[in-house]
Order: C-alpha cells, then sequence, then structure tokens
C-alpha cells in the first residue's frame, strides 16, 4: 500500500498492517499502518511509521 500526500509526497509505504493473515481474530489485534498515517496526516501531524514489510500477491507481467 502506498500513501500518497496532496502535494505528492510519499507518506507511507508497505502491508496494510502488521499481521499477514486473513484470520478474523488476528486482523481484531493487527496495528493498522494505513489507518494510522491517514489518521496523523489528516491531524497535522509526521507519520510515525513510514514503512513496513509488504505482503501477499506480487504483481506478475507478461513477457
Amino acid at each position: 500500500m502506498y500513501v500518497i500526500t496532496g502535494d505528492g509526497t510519499l507518506a507511507y509505504m508497505g502491508g496494510i498492517d502488521d499481521k499477514p493473515t486473513a484470520r478474523l481474530e488476528d486482523l481484531k489485534t493487527a496495528r493498522n499502518f494505513v489507518d494510522e498515517a491517514l489518521t496523523e496526516l489528516s491531524q497535522g501531524k509526521p507519520v510515525t511509521a513510514t514503512t513496513a514489510r509488504p505482503y501477499g500477491c506480487s504483481i506478475k507481467y507478461a513477457s
């Protein structure tokens, strides 16, 4: 995921949260980095976590 500010600055880059799982019980306790970045930006604060380990499917291109 990427969070880009209105002036085009990259504010966050990485996974949505810190739990690379789809299990509901895990998601309830996950730290949502994207939500945190958007909240901090909307409050005029600097983004605390600017990067995190991405996870999920990679993009594949045909050759």
